[in-house]
């Protein structure tokens, strides 16, 4: 069945026209622009609605302009959907799609579309997965015949799994690494709670993943009866009907039965949640809280009460928090619309020690928009704002098919994109400020601050009950924002002289080398040195540390390249860290109290070549910055045993990740001493790996 929907007439508010005048007797009137034009009539672009043979539905929205065809089929099965301790699956069944089918390759696949000028990927947002082709309109059909055969018979080949696991890990490290991400992550737990919208991945999730979930995923949630393609650019409705027939012809399936979203948990009081990201300069804030559901009609006011508040450099946030009082670079606020129930959040980040007034002052202004009416000039500045720039976001086929299609899927009523200007612009003061105070409340608010826990721990006390988390989201209590001694012993005490030599690749060229070597001395000490050459630059290090319990002794670096040198020297003395560093700008002293079995950089390495390593092995080291003047604790965690090949030869390794300020991936020997075989560190396009290994002679 084919339902036509007809272009309807809807008005905007056209943009306002400046026009300057030389008349010295109107220098006032020159000061003022002009009022807006009066409200237009603009067409609404025609779009087309049916059912495929199969079952599926079929939006699309023709235009002749390009000979280009976009084509979207979205399916149930977000991230929301992931299974409890499976989280990152629907993510990882998305971007498998294309790597690999029953009858081609993923090289096969990419030589394809590459012959067709065409482009192929997946994806999954919170409550649906998709997948996007774009195709020159003469290579349509060749082009739907690898996406039907993506989206019917995608194999989940097992090395293609493994490797963007290893992606995937590699990119969850960064995040954890990110203040922002981490505050993101934080903040979508602290709304939810054990609702599905805060299932995030972990690298423990992520890890877990088979490929029997993905084919158990991938047949639960790709059906036809649950699909719809969304069609937009160089076709008529009557082609692209055809052409998807033809080529999803052998796609069968019942309907998805997906439960109702439950009710997310509302906040009673506000409530702080601080993760400890040691030695940051800055914290990171998130606040807000759940809102409605989708379909409620009160969203068009929530958005305009958002855009005066925190929707751009213009509005309130922006204007009092960076402008006015200098506290940080951007302050904005957000709302989140999803099918279940979305959410209100406004964010920032802020200088330590100015955390506490900026925080007042971001609540004040969210209060203010609850107990007072936007004054009239403010008000229809953004609803002309909001109305004027709404053309530009369906001037493509293609805008105009994803807002239908988000109107669709969150069930919205059939005009509900038709009638938008006219709702904006009927809207006054009374009814933005009634909305706001009904949905928004800063007393029932969720407070994450990521940051240096110790610093700003006094200054969010004020803003509710404090709970302190880690940045994988684990409980602190108040003594563990003190660095902690070791969780093992250590000792080098069966090291002898070795030699190793490395490359070093930048985004898979080879950039320079390092040496690393290690020298027993007579004194009972390990000498631990290394020299890197990388390009114009040349790096030295020393660390020098006892051999029996592997203690802190000295460490010296310098640093060189044309023009320019720095460096310093540092040494343990009676449980404090003393010495200099030196720079173009000047010489600077380092005297830090730290904990004992302290450890700094270089020795990282040393602690896993001597560490007895396992599945599942968990070191906790504190970790002094000298350059900061900090202690931290990392974690080195052993997530498994593989192969590996590197220039220096095929080695049985086990792969640790480091967390923490130094975080990255070490490929580690399975064989005593554990020599690392690669390294990566997180968020950085580096690799390093072993060339050569000798005994130091």
């Amino acid at each position: 069945m084919t339902s036509h929907i007809r272009a309807v007439p809807f008005v905007v508010m056209a943009a306002p026209v400046f026009l300057t005048v030389s008349s010295p007797s109107s220098a006032a009137a020159q000061q003022s622009p002009p009022e807006s034009l009066p409200l237009q009539e603009v067409q609404f672009p025609d779009f087309l609605e049916t059912t495929l043979s199969n079952g599926a539905r079929v939006l699309v929205v023709p235009s002749d302009e390009v000979p280009l065809v976009t084509i979207n089929v979205v399916l149930p099965g977000g991230t929301s959907a992931d299974p409890a301790g499976r989280e990152g699956l629907a993510t990882l069944a998305a971007q498998l799609l294309t790597q690999g089918t029953g009858t081609r390759t993923n090289e096969d696949v990419a030589e394809a579309l590459d012959f067709l000028g065409s482009t192929l990927g997946a994806g999954a947002s919170a409550d649906f997965l998709s997948v996007s082709l774009g195709s020159l309109t003469g290579a349509l059909d060749e082009s739907l015949a690898i996406m039907a055969d993506a989206v019917v018979n995608p194999v989940f080949p097992s090395d293609r799994l493994e490797l963007l696991r290893t992606q995937t890990l590699s990119a969850l490290q960064v995040e954890l690494s990110s203040a922002a991400a981490v505050a993101s992550r934080a903040f979508l737990q602290a709304v939810y709670g054990e609702h599905p919208y805060a299932r995030q991945p972990t690298p423990l999730s992520v890890e877990s993943i088979t490929r029997d979930d993905l084919v158990a995923f991938h047949n639960r949630y790709f059906t036809p009866a649950a699909a719809m393609f969304v069609v937009a650019g160089d076709v008529t409705l009557e082609e692209v009907t055809s052409s998807l027939d033809r080529a999803f012809r052998g796609w069968q399936g019942p309907a998805v039965e997906v439960a109702p979203y439950p009710q997310a948990a509302d906040r009673a009081s506000a409530e702080v949640l601080l993760v400890h990201k040691p030695g940051s300069v800055q914290a990171e804030v998130r606040i807000g809280h759940l809102l409605t559901a989708a379909t409620h009609e009160e969203w068009t006011v929530l958005s305009v009460a958002n855009q005066v508040l925190g929707g751009g450099p213009s509005a309130r946030l922006f204007q009092v928090l960076r402008e006015d009082r200098g506290y940080t670079y951007g302050a904005s606020s957000s709302l989140s619309r999803r099918q279940g129930q979305g959410y209100f959040q406004a964010a920032m980040a802020v200088r330590n020690e100015v955390l506490e007034p900026a925080l007042t002052d971001m609540i004040r202004e969210i209060g203010k928009m609850r107990d007072q009416l936007v004054p009239p000039a403010e008000l229809q500045d953004t609803k002309d704002f909001l109305v004027g720039s709404f053309p530009l976001q369906i001037e493509t086929p293609q805008q105009v098919a994803s807002r239908v299609m988000t109107n669709r899927l969150l069930g919205l009523p059939e005009d509900a994109i038709e009638t938008y200007r006219s709702r904006v612009a009927a809207l006054d003061a009374e009814s933005v400020r009634d909305s706001f105070r009904r949905y928004v409340d800063p007393a029932k608010m969720a407070i994450v601050v990521v940051g240096d826990a110790a610093v700003l721990r006094e200054q969010v006390q004020s803003f509710g009950p404090v709970t302190l988390l880690d940045v994988a989201g684990n409980v602190l209590a108040a003594s563990d924002l003190a660095p902690q001694g070791r969780s093992v012993e250590l000792s080098g005490r069966n090291l002898t002289p070795m030699r190793l030599s490395y490359l070093v690749f930048f985004q898979g060229n080879q950039v320079g080398t390092t040496d690393r070597i290690v020298d027993v001395g007579e004194d009972g000490t390990l000498r631990f040195a290394s020299q890197a050459q990388l390009g114009p630059q040349q790096v030295d290090q020393e660390v020098t540390v006892g051999m029996d319990a592997l203690d802190f002794r000295s460490s010296r670096m310098s640093i060189s390249m044309p023009g320019q040198a720095m460096g310093g020297e540092v040494r343990m003395d009676a449980g404090r860290i003393v010495g200099s560093l030196t720079s173009p700008g000047g010489s600077q002293p380092v005297d830090m109290e730290v904990p004992e079995g302290v450890v700094v950089s270089d020795m990282l390495e040393l602690a896993v070549w001597v560490a007895e390593l396992q599945q599942g092995t968990s070191l906790e080291l504190p970790l002094a910055n000298v350059q900061l003047g900090t202690v931290e604790n990392v974690t080195l965690t052993v997530l498994g045993r593989e192969e590996i090949t590197v220039p220096a030869g095929t080695f049985d390794v086990w792969r640790i990740r480091v967390q923490g300020s130094e975080a990255q991936t070490l490929w580690a020997r399975v064989e005593a001493p554990h020599v690392v075989v690669q390294l990566e560190p997180a968020g950085q396009p580096i690799m390093v790996q072993l060339s050569a290994l000798g005994d130091g002679n």
